[in-house]
This record gives C-alpha cells, sequence and structure tokens, in this order.
C-alpha cells in the first residue's frame, strides 16, 4: 500500500497501524504552523478557557492530604508498628487529560490513589469513602462493581474519579518508582489495571514532552536565535 509522506509528496509502503489512526504527517511543524498555534493559545485565553493554577493545585493537595491521613489512621485502627505508621506514606497521582495538561476549565479530575500491602480495597470504599463524604463533597458514590472500581465525588464544583491500587510494600515513599516491573509482582488485578492507566498515561506524556522538544527546536532553527528553558 503507498501513499503520501508528509509535504514532501514522495510514495512510500505505509506501515501498518493496528487499531489506531496514522499520523497525517510526521514532518516537523513550519513557522507559520508556530504562529498559528500561539495564536489559538491566546484566543483561548482571551475567553478564559484555562483553570487557574493555584485553584486546581488547592483542589490536588487537599485530596492528597486526606489520602495520607486516611492511611495513617488505617494504621492506628490495625495496630500496625509506629515506625511503620511514621513512614507509610502514600502517593495520590492525577492521570488522564487533567495530568497532560489537556483539558478546561471546570474538566473532571481522574486521581489514582497508591496504598501499601496491609490496606485492604475494601477500607478505601468503606472508611475513606466516610472520610471523603464527611468533607464538602457533593454526590459521592463508591461504584466498587465497575470493571476499574472507583470512588465519584462533586469537589469545589469538579467532578473527581477516585481509585486506588495496593502495593505488597509497607510504605509507600515519595521516592518509590511506579514504573518498576517489580511492583507487579503479586499485585492484585485491579490494581494492576489501575497501574495500566498510570503507564498509559506516562508514555503520553513523554510523547508530548518529545513533541514539544521537537516544536522548540524548529522555532529555534527557523529563528535561529538561542533559547532557555528553565
Amino acid at each position: 500500500l503507498a501513499c503520501k509522506s508528509g509535504r514532501g509528496g514522495g510514495q512510500t509502503l505505509a506501515p501498518p497501524w493496528y487499531g489506531i489512526t496514522p499520523p497525517i504527517s510526521e514532518d516537523l511543524p513550519l513557522e507559520t504552523d508556530l504562529i498559528q498555534t500561539r495564536k489559538l493559545i491566546e484566543c483561548l485565553r482571551s475567553c478564559d478557557i484555562f483553570e487557574d493554577y493555584l485553584e486546581q493545585q488547592h483542589r490536588y493537595v487537599t485530596l492528597e492530604s486526606l489520602f495520607k491521613e486516611w492511611l495513617k489512621e488505617m494504621c492506628v485502627e490495625m495496630n500496625v508498628p509506629e515506625i511503620v505508621k511514621d513512614n507509610v506514606g502514600g502517593k495520590v497521582l492525577p492521570f488522564g487529560s487533567y495530568r497532560l495538561g489537556a483539558y478546561s476549565k471546570g474538566a473532571d479530575i481522574d486521581i489514582l490513589c497508591v496504598g501499601p500491602g496491609f490496606i485492604e480495597r475494601k477500607e478505601f470504599f468503606n472508611s475513606f469513602y466516610g472520610k471523603l463524604k464527611a468533607q464538602e463533597v457533593k454526590n459521592i458514590q463508591a461504584v466498587e462493581e465497575a470493571f476499574v472500581p472507583v470512588i465519584k465525588l462533586i469537589y469545589d464544583g469538579i467532578e473527581v474519579d477516585m481509585v486506588i491500587a495496593v502495593v505488597v510494600r509497607k510504605s509507600i515513599p515519595e521516592s518509590l518508582n511506579l514504573l518498576d516491573d517489580k511492583l507487579l509482582q503479586d499485585m492484585d488485578k485491579c490494581s494492576i489495571r489501575r497501574f495500566f492507566c498510570f503507564v498509559c498515561l506516562f508514555v503520553c506524556f513523554f510523547f508530548v514532552c518529545l513533541f514539544f522538544t521537537l516544536v522548540i527546536a524548529a522555532e529555534v532553527s527557523v529563528n535561529r536565535t538561542p533559547l532557555c528553558i528553565c
């Protein structure tokens, strides 16, 4: 199967694209493309499409602190050693369009909570659900029968979906690399499905970063001016 490749117009054999649509072009953006992109962003900002950074961080930090606080409460309830309680940690990670930054004001938030192995999933949908319900949230519901069980709620006017993955460890430090394949050992199927969402997001995020790196390189090449990225 032959097709045109990019703006050059040469005939090449099209590689197989299983289950997805091939890209229209793999060429780097032209200067006109970069200008149009900047104008589009300016237009969206003038229409107040993007959410204030401090507002979105407030929601995320609040939910993160609630989850970590709940983990410590569970440690006390389960009489785990003091050293384990002090270092239990926990991770709360946004994923999906919110994590990629491809969202507008009022868009929903997908959150992955990562807890240690001694936490049972049912407690997430019971005691943590109760803790969330005591906060200023609306329309909270636990959907345990879903393929990927989730707690759905509305916080500060924003829809939030929270899922949990349990890692067979006594603690979840901030430095824990969630891309380590060893974490999948002895992990239950539901947790693996949730991790799959996060890993897919990481891969997408990598290619987004790669795309913008190429865009910046193209802009520097066109303008022939040095660019400093901090």
